[in-house]
C-alpha cells in the first residue's frame, strides 16, 4: 500500500457504548467506513457505537476502527479482558514492565505485564464519523 491510500474497512456490527462489556452485535454488521491509511485494511474492522456514552469523546453513530492484535503503546484505547467479556480501556502508564489500564465505563483499573499486551489485543486506530460510512455495494444479477 502507498502512503495514505483510500481504504474500506468492513463494519462487523454495533456495540453499546453505555454498557461495561463491549459486546459486538454482528447482526448489525454490513457496509464499510472509508479512510486514508498506509496500513493494510485486512487486519482492521469497524464497529458502530450505539447508546449514550458516559464520556464526551465518543458519541452514538460514530465508528471505532480496530486493528486486530495491535500495539496498545501506539494507540490510546484497546479492548481489555475483564471477566468473560472485553471492555474498552485506556492505557494509563507503562513502567518497569508493567502496564496500567482503566476500563472506560466501569472505571475498573487493571495492571498487566507489558509482554501480555504486545500483539495480543485489538486496538482502536481511528474514531470515524457516520459520514464516512458506505453501504454494501449491490451486485447486479
Amino acid at each position: 500500500m502507498g502512503v495514505n491510500d483510500k481504504v474500506r474497512v468492513p463494519v462487523i456490527g454495533s456495540a453499546r457504548i453505555d454498557q461495561e462489556d463491549f459486546v459486538v452485535d454482528t447482526s448489525q454488521g454490513g457496509g464499510y467506513v472509508v479512510g486514508l491509511s498506509n496500513d493494510d485494511p485486512e487486519g482492521m474492522y469497524a464497529v458502530r457505537l450505539v447508546g449514550a456514552a458516559p464520556f464526551g469523546f465518543l458519541r452514538e453513530g460514530q465508528f471505532l476502527v480496530f486493528e486486530r492484535n495491535g500495539d496498545p503503546f501506539l494507540n490510546l484505547y484497546f479492548l481489555m479482558k475483564v471477566g468473560k467479556n472485553p471492555q474498552l480501556a485506556e492505557l494509563l502508564s507503562d513502567r518497569d514492565g508493567r502496564v496500567s489500564a482503566e476500563a472506560l465505563v466501569s472505571k475498573k483499573r487493571m495492571t498487566f505485564a507489558t509482554a501480555d499486551l504486545v500483539g495480543g489485543v485489538d486496538c482502536v486506530m481511528w474514531v470515524v464519523s457516520a459520514g464516512k460510512f458506505e453501504s454494501p455495494r449491490k451486485t447486479s444479477a
